[in-house]
């Protein structure tokens, strides 16, 4: 159902990975500063950290570190709502696109984000 790395080599904090993506609504925030009003599409996130995400979508985004998307989906009855960057992409498919996201949060957030993830590791549900 999922599993966790630590990567240590390359990343700061442990991953979760689904093989049931879980579904997460998302939608631009800000571009070069300016708030904007976009709409709210669904992509499939693969994993999750404290400190980021992987996701698939149809969309082409650019990776662009002036471009805020706002993330929101439920873990353990917990709506979690992270701002962040794309950092990398991949095109997996003909418009299936793969993007690596770096949230943009406090010390405060990772550790709420942290606790939310360590009980899903302690509990795993079954993702839909």
């Amino acid at each position: 159902m999922y599993k966790t790395s630590n990567d240590s080599d390359r990343r700061r904090y442990f991953r979760i990975h689904c093989n049931t993506h879980l579904c997460s609504q998302i939608t631009i925030t800000r571009i070069n500063g300016s708030f904007v009003n976009t709409g709210i599409n669904r992509v499939c996130i693969g994993d999750i950290s404290s400190g980021g995400l992987r996701f698939l979508s149809n969309l082409n985004f650019p990776v662009n570190h002036n471009m805020i998307m706002k993330f929101s989906t439920m873990v353990l009855n917990n709506l979690i709502s992270l701002e962040g960057v794309i950092v990398r992409k991949t095109e997996l498919d003909k418009e299936i696109f793969e993007y690596g996201v770096k949230f943009i949060i406090d010390d405060n957030q990772i550790d709420i984000i942290s606790k939310i993830l360590n009980c899903f590791i302690a509990s795993p549900p079954a993702l839909v």
